[in-house]
């Protein structure tokens, strides 16, 4: 789970931890994480997020040349990575379209996972991933 402040420094600094926390505003909480001083935040799993926020965030997680550099949102907000100095009209023609594409087909698969009294795999997750993103115009996963 991450708190708006984390996901706020994997956004690179380009937007506030208020701006996070509006933007989730309508998402219930998923649990609450300690934070500095003895308090604590609110916090959601990835798979909560709003599908604008999971495609910023999925972008973030591939370098200007395309190449995978973070393996998931997870792992980019955990990095909790200084502010970026790509922009992201370095990023490859269709690249944001294509993390948008597999924002909208995981995050209702990922939200049924967690619903879900039996947990699916992530290998099953990938499948139906895979055959969704295969049945869209453009055909290719």
């Amino acid at each position: 789970m991450f708190t708006a402040l984390e996901i706020a420094k994997a956004l690179g600094g380009t937007i506030s931890k208020q701006a996070v926390l509006h933007r989730l505003g309508s998402i219930p909480v998923d649990g609450m994480k300690p934070a500095p001083k003895g308090q604590t935040a609110k916090a959601w799993r990835e798979e909560s997020f709003p599908i604008g926020l999971f495609a910023e965030l999925e972008a973030l997680c591939f370098l200007p040349d395309g190449t995978r550099h973070f393996r998931t949102v997870g792992d980019l907000i955990a990095k909790r990575r200084a502010p970026s100095k790509v922009s992201l009209s370095d990023f490859p023609a269709g690249a944001l379209a294509l993390a948008e594409r597999k924002a909208e087909i995981l995050a209702p698969l990922l939200h049924a996972r967690a619903k879900s009294p039996k947990k699916w795999p992530l290998a099953e997750i990938a499948r139906r991933a895979h055959e969704h993103l295969a049945d869209m115009p453009g055909g290719k996963p």
